[in-house]
């Protein structure tokens, strides 16, 4: 056998490499156990997906989501007419929103 190999093979093997290899080994299994675990969950949930089929509802849940985001676009909208008064508002000196500097100030 060759020397350098006995060397390495002794030193692996020693109690005190052993010693810190064991709670290493310990925690990478563990947290490759979970990995591994959470992977075939993730494949069962989606083969199960994909042999049932997506649910039917799809159109439903599209046309809620347009309506909220036209809402939404149509609201910002409203507020950026505002943002806009009120800055034109100011550069002419005049009340914004109705208000008077004073009763801006005060």
């Amino acid at each position: 056998m060759n020397i350098t190999k006995l060397l390495i093979a002794q030193s692996i093997l020693s109690p005190g490499t052993l010693a810190l290899l064991i709670p290493i080994v310990a925690i990478l299994g563990s947290m490759g156990l979970g990995l591994i675990h959470s992977l075939a969950e993730h494949q069962r949930k989606m083969a199960e997906l994909l042999r049932t089929g997506m649910p039917q509802n799809n159109d439903l849940a599209v046309q809620q989501l347009t309506e909220e985001v036209r809402a939404l676009r149509e609201s910002l909208a409203a507020m950026n007419d505002k943002v806009n008064a009120a800055v034109l508002a100011s550069d002419r000196n005049q009340p914004i929103l109705g208000h008077t500097d004073d009763q801006v100030q005060a």
